[in-house]
């Protein structure tokens, strides 16, 4: 049986706390899945235990649905750990490829300056 379904994906390897990054799909397996990659489904998934485990969105959050998508990651539990981003028509393989590893970084900080009173 052929593999069907979204062979690639790309976007950056590193994503900043708070900060968007844009992912989009680029190669397919099959040319007739074409018309059906601007309805893929986009998941999250965090190594636990040696398995992938999906990543729920927050409560109210639309799912990521389409050939490109933008990720924000908040949760600052998330630093320094490596999730993998996957698009899928069919279903989540948990792979990579198609599935693309990234890694989460601390944002930057922000450095609070103060200016010294002139009152005598």
């Amino acid at each position: 049986m052929s593999k069907k379904g979204i062979s690639q994906i790309k976007g950056p390897s590193e994503i900043k706390i708070g900060e968007t990054a844009w992912y989009e799909v680029t190669r397919i397996h099959r040319l007739e899945d074409q018309p059906k990659v601007v309805t893929a489904k986009w998941e999250l998934f965090k190594k636990e235990n040696g398995k992938w485990r999906t990543l729920r969105p927050k409560a109210g959050a639309p799912p990521k649905v389409g050939a490109k998508v933008p990720i924000t990651i908040t949760n600052p539990a998330l630093v320094n750990q490596e999730l993998l981003i996957e698009a899928y028509i069919y279903e989540a393989e948990k792979a990579t490829p198609p599935g693309l590893k990234v890694r989460i970084m601390p944002a930057e900080k922000k450095k609070i300056t103060r200016e010294k009173s002139m009152i005598r």
